[in-house]
């Protein structure tokens, strides 16, 4: 009846979404980011003044073959007594026959605008590289170019910006990732 078509639609219209947010998806995912928040917005580098070193490990849906894995070390902090925040990532990000692996390194600079009001405004770079390992991928057609050569390599430079508007009791920020808009691939 009417009911069991409108389920089909909803279930046609969430598959469809489902395909464009996984061509998209280019960045590493956390669920806590709360733990974590220099991965996401390099302008906290120096809000505090101790080093920082953090590490994520995400393993999802365990037991599944090829199930995606992403592991993060961070480290940021304060340069000596300045208003410079500086800062660094590495992860490693592997999905079945993919995996990305990344760097990237942030400078952050902070001034008050008024006398509990502090901001700060960060520029990170870096790059992304991409693996597919073909022996890995099961192909139907086994003239596909990809099964001509070796593992497949390709590596984009990236930037982001950001900033961080904090005081003793609250905070807001936001960060502009991709900023190159670079697109990884390995065919023309």
């Amino acid at each position: 009846g009417k009911m069991k078509s409108m389920k089909k639609i909803t279930i046609l219209i969430l598959l469809i979404s489902t395909g464009f947010i996984a061509k998209a998806q280019q960045l590493p995912q956390f669920t806590q980011y709360m733990i974590n928040g220099y991965v996401y917005n390099p302008a906290i580098a120096g809000s505090e003044s101790s080093y920082q070193m953090k590490t994520n490990i995400r393993n999802q849906w365990v037991g599944v073959t090829d199930a995606p894995r992403t592991t993060v070390l961070s480290i940021y902090g304060k340069y000596r007594e300045s208003n410079v925040g500086l800062g660094g990532v590495v992860f490693n990000d592997q999905v079945g026959p993919t995996s990305r692996t990344g760097l990237s390194l942030s400078y952050a600079y902070h001034f008050s605008l008024t006398e509990k009001l502090k901001m700060s405004l960060a520029l990170s770079g870096g790059f992304t590289q991409m693996k597919i390992d073909p022996t890995l991928l099961k192909i139907s057609d086994l003239n596909d170019p990809i099964m001509n050569g070796g593992i497949l390599e390709s590596s984009v430079p990236d930037a982001t910006f950001a900033f961080y508007l904090y005081s003793k009791d609250w905070y807001v920020g936001a960060s502009i990732p991709q900023l190159l808009n670079s697109n990884l691939g390995f065919f023309e």
